[in-house]
């Protein structure tokens, strides 16, 4: 494929990872409108997340069998239909105790229709693109989540000035709805220009690889270390350090400005040095700058946040890099497919609620701080990914 093709073809999968990751963080900065007009506590917020990640773990877990079915193009089409109808269920409905339970089902279909994205998205963009450019491709492409976490606190307090958030919520379904047909009229940029071929590795096999089950903590720490803790930090800004809402959205916005362009520096460092290094330093840096939101003084923690989102973010480009050089083409999707449910439902449900337990017993603080230490313990587990025997390769 030339090379303006597959640049046409990052450019759309990004912007749709942008729209898909900004689908599931932008409940973060709704959290504190959305205790209200429900009358739920802290604990039923942080369970908001776990619906989330229960519906990306069952998409992910079977997403070999949706795109086996369907293909990668149909897969990332389906994908944001499905993003799109529960973004507008979540909106319709209503505040109320009894309809709870009726927006844990909908964040559930969001994270459900998410998931089957992200195996499909980087087995599309490491097939059409040439090994040498994985680096600053999958750099470019994480952008698109750190994009999500700059956009969502301002949107929510842009849009929360003159209009309702379920106002957002319609918007935004529609917004991806178009995408959607965008990528049906320019499905000839996602073909891959290598046959597709059945994996011959089942997922049995796969999973008894103790390296793989390693990938799939590893990456529940990296998933933590940016998706878990950015989904409670509006809310311990407000209620535990005493921030006004709209400074409190600013404040996490603002601090992710920083990541979007270390994950483009980070393809650059992927391409010089061992990816395995960029994700030891990525892990420790996040680990430590996590531990002290939790203990650091309040007028310390906004520039806190800021090296936190940064060094969080160069874990993504340079996992996938790894691992994407670990599996065949054939097999690459599975393994995602097989990676991601569990670490996700780790760092972006477990996590989130661990925080939101720790803050309902008020030590939203000590919440923080333990699992900036849980992040650091992913080093040791970096010994098991470097003595990969690759039995599925080829």
């Amino acid at each position: 494929m030339p090379v303006n093709s597959y640049w046409r073809a990052v450019i759309l999968l990004t912007f749709t990872f942008f729209l898909n990751f900004l689908s599931r963080t932008v409940f973060s900065p709704l959290l504190p409108r959305i205790e209200t007009d429900f009358s739920i506590d802290h604990l039923k917020a942080g369970y908001l997340f776990v619906f989330i990640a229960s519906g990306y773990f069952i998409a992910l877990w079977n997403s070999g069998a949706v795109s086996g079915r369907l293909g990668h193009k149909r897969t990332l089409i389906l994908s944001a239909l499905g993003v799109a109808i529960f973004l507008f269920c979540a909106a319709t409905i209503r505040s109320g105790h009894t309809t709870y339970i009726l927006l844990a089902a909908s964040a559930f279909g969001v994270g459900l229709a998410a998931g089957i994205y992200l195996p499909s998205g980087i087995a599309t963009l490491t097939s059409i693109t040439p090994q040498n450019e994985w680096g600053k491709v999958l750099a470019a492409h994480e952008v698109a989540p750190n994009l999500a976490f700059v956009t969502a606190p301002l949107l929510v307090e842009t849009v929360g000035a003159w209009f309702s958030w379920r106002v957002l919520l319609y918007t935004m379904s529609i917004v991806v709805l178009l995408v959607a047909a965008t990528m049906i009229l320019c499905r000839k940029y996602l073909e891959s220009p290598v046959m597709t071929i059945s994996c011959t590795i089942s997922r049995f096999e796969l999973i008894k690889d103790r390296t793989l089950l390693a990938w799939v903590m590893i990456f529940g720490i990296g998933i933590t270390g940016t998706i878990g803790i950015y989904a409670m930090l509006p809310l311990f800004l407000v209620s535990s350090l005493g921030y006004d809402q709209m400074l409190a959205n600013k404040f996490v916005g603002i601090s992710r400005i920083a990541s979007i362009f270390m994950a483009l520096f980070s393809g650059w460092l992927i391409d010089r040095l061992h990816p395995g290094v960029v994700i030891k330093v990525a892990m420790l840096m996040t680990g430590i700058f996590t531990v002290l939101i939790g203990i650091a003084p309040s007028k310390y923690v906004p520039t806190i946040l800021f090296l936190q989102a940064a060094t969080g973010v160069c874990f993504f480009p340079a996992a996938f890099s790894l691992v994407s050089q670990g599996f065949s083409q054939q097999c690459r999707s599975l393994a995602i497919s097989t990676i991601m449910p569990v670490a996700f439902l780790i760092g972006g449900g477990l996590a989130p609620a661990f925080i939101g337990y720790m803050a309902k017993t008020n030590r939203f603080g000590l919440g923080f701080a333990v699992t900036g230490l849980w992040i650091i313990t992913g080093l040791i587990l970096m010994r098991f990914t470097m003595k990969q025997k690759q039995p599925h390769r080829g």
